[in-house]
This record gives structure tokens, C-alpha cells and sequence, in this order.
């Protein structure tokens, strides 16, 4: 799944019109934007595992591109329909109280989003280590040949687990646009769906060292502006340091292979 930035861009769109076009008190808006926002991004990622699944088309090919349709969409927007009266640059109008975040702390900027982020933690272990589910997308993980022979639907699992992953991205983008931002605007996520591909591969896909791995580049992200102001060292040295290592990682993954090649 390569289309966590679109399916993070739809969450946050989906959110967005929940949170202009209905008023209610925050304990019913918050929870029906995150709904909407799960919602969204399950579709979102349900579109590629639906080709893949009775179409085989390939799902790095077309998670990519429903990124770059996702980001036309929330442009389409930001400037015609949701567009703000006065504001100068393209961005929709400001969320109301009962759909923001509460804000706590002084100096840093946490907001009460953590505890959706803390939520989402907690059902992808119960979805992955304590459903059927979870297991079946382990068994499929093995090979479609092992799937197959044990009866498992593979156009079912492969559709579940990208729409599943979508719904995840799209609450992250409900977390970014709740808590941070507060409106909807064409550059509100700098590609944190783009780093999640990477910090799934780096963690293995298991949910705890995604939590250590995400953390990390996390720091990166907000140190590198920091020591470019006070050391003056340029903010492209976290981006180096990141692709580093995917491709020490890529390296590994080529290494593994081709030790059970020769085996």
C-alpha cells in the first residue's frame, strides 16, 4: 500500500465537510468527523485492493496515482466549493470549537488527538494478533498458494486490508487537520503518508516498533529546522539521514533474498 498520503488526504477531506456542514456538541461533531474520516480513508484504499482483487491490477501503481488524485481533489476544494471569503491563500474556513482538538502543555504542541493515535494503536493489535482477520491477512502474507489451499477468500482478505489501512491514514489525517491545523489546505500534510510507507517497512509492519520507528522520524522531521536555526546545519541532512536508511534497508531485504536463493 503506497497510497497512505491519499487515503490520509481523503480522511482529512472527509472530515473537513463533517466539520463545516453539521453543528453539534463537541462530544457528537469529533467522533461523527473521525467516523467520516476512518470512512473515507477505508474507500479510499478500498478502490486499489478492489482492482487488485477482480482486476489484478497492480496496487503500487495504483495507490500512487490516487495520491495524485487525492491532492488535485483537496486543491479543487480548498479554491472553489470550501474556498474562504477572506483568506489570501486557498484554505477553507476555519473549524469550529466542537470539532477541534484541545490543546495542553506549554511548550510543546500535543493536543488530544494522542489519544486517537493511542486507540488506533490498541485496535491494530487486537485486529492483527486476536481476529480472524489478522490472521488471514498473515496467511495471505505467505503466499497466495497457502491461502488458497487452507480456503481463505484472497479477493476478500486483499480488499479488507488496503480499505483497512485506508480508514487508519484517513483518522491520521483527521488528527492533522482536528488538532493542528484547524481548516483544510492543499499543503497541510508535508507527506507524512509518503514517511508511514517508509516507517512500516523499517518497523516490519508490527504496531509497537511502528510506535519507536515513527517516533524517530518524528524527531527528525521538527529537530532538523531546530539545529538549522541555532547550528546552523542545513534541514536536507534529515532527509539524507531517512533515505539512508530505507536503502541500507533495501539492501538487507536484497541480501535475505538472495541467501534463500542459494539455499
Amino acid at each position: 500500500n503506497i497510497g497512505a498520503e491519499g487515503q490520509l488526504i481523503m480522511g482529512a477531506v472527509a472530515a473537513t465537510f463533517v466539520a463545516l456542514n453539521f453543528d453539534a456538541p463537541f462530544y457528537i461533531h469529533i467522533p461523527l468527523a473521525l467516523l467520516a474520516a476512518a470512512i473515507g480513508g477505508a474507500f479510499w484504499g478500498m478502490i486499489p485492493g478492489l482492482l487488485l482483487a477482480f482486476r489484478n491490477v497492480n496496487d503500487v501503481l495504483s495507490t500512487v496515482m490516487l495520491n495524485f488524485i487525492a491532492i488535485f481533489v483537496v486543491q479543487y476544494l480548498v479554491r472553489g466549493p470550501w474556498a474562504s471569503s477572506d483568506a489570501m491563500f486557498p484554505v477553507t474556513e476555519k473549524f469550529p470549537e466542537t470539532v477541534q482538538f484541545s490543546q495542553f502543555g506549554t511548550t510543546l504542541a500535543w493536543h488530544s488527538g494522542i489519544f486517537v493515535t493511542l486507540l488506533g494503536l490498541l485496535a491494530a493489535l487486537i485486529i492483527i494478533y486476536r481476529t480472524n482477520f489478522g490472521f488471514a491477512m498473515k496467511i495471505l502474507a505467505s503466499g497466495k498458494d497457502v491461502a488458497t489451499n487452507i480456503g481463505l477468500s484472497i479477493k476478500l482478505v486483499i480488499t479488507g486490508s488496503l480499505a483497512t489501512g485506508g480508514a487508519f491514514a484517513g483518522l491520521a489525517g483527521a488528527t492533522e487537520v482536528m488538532g493542528v491545523q484547524h481548516n483544510l489546505s492543499p499543503q497541510f500534510s508535508p507527506g507524512y503518508g509518503f514517511d508511514a510507507v517508509m516507517i512500516a517497512m523499517l518497523s516490519g509492519g508490527h504496531p509497537l516498533r511502528i510506535c519507536i520507528v515513527a517516533f524517530f522520524f518524528a524527531s527528525l522531521r521538527n529537530g532538523v529546522g531546530f539545529m538549522q536555526r541555532v547550528e546552523h546545519i542545513p534541514s536536507a541532512i534529515g532527509q539524507i539521514i531517512i533515505a539512508l536508511l530505507v536503502i541500507f534497508f533495501a539492501v538487507d531485504v536484497a541480501r535475505k533474498q538472495l541467501k534463500a536463493m542459494k539455499i
